[in-house]
């Protein structure tokens, strides 16, 4: 009796360690999905389709993305231009660009329940009319967090100094 007894809660122990662990994974590949989808919203762009004057695009790309950050990575976002960028590059360039983040690591952050830090390589692609491609390394990170039930990136860095030939 006291071994079917052992037996049944080391049964439950690891039954709890199990889930425990695929509930983690869970969040982390929901927390990765989300900063992948983020980095596409933001350098998915047609230069076919940006007029003249560039505000009406940058407006609409900040749109886009309002739903994957916190209120305040959305205020720095714009703030700052950076949503622009990837603007301002198709126009200058005449060619179309997309990004997909690549040499991703994750690491939940310390002390913190349901938040995870990323770091990563933003690759992004600028593809000109006669279908040839540039790349660009951009190394960045983000923090991102469950609140109410719903992940948002609340930190974002990259730097894109490698994009800079597009500025000069």
């Amino acid at each position: 009796m006291v071994k079917r007894l052992k037996a049944a809660a080391a049964f439950l122990f690891m039954a709890v360690v199990l889930m425990a662990c695929s509930h983690s994974n869970s969040e982390q590949s929901e927390a990765e999905s989300l900063a992948k989808e983020f980095v596409g919203k933001l350098y998915a762009v047609k230069h076919e389709s940006i007029p003249e004057i560039d505000l009406p695009a940058i407006e609409e790309k900040n749109k886009e993305i309002q739903p994957y950050v916190t209120e305040n990575v959305w205020n720095k976002l714009k703030a700052n231009s950076d949503t622009a960028i990837p603007i301002r590059i198709a126009k200058k360039s005449r060619s179309n660009v997309g990004a997909e983040l690549q040499k991703v690591t994750i690491q939940p952050t310390k002390e913190v329940e349901h938040c995870f830090d990323f770091t990563y390589d933003i690759m992004v692609k600028v593809t000109n009319e006669n279908n040839e491609v540039k790349e660009y390394k951009v190394p960045g990170g983000a923090t991102v967090i469950k609140e109410k039930d719903k992940w948002a990136i609340n930190r974002i860095w990259s730097d894109p100094r490698e994009l800079s030939v597009y500025f000069n």
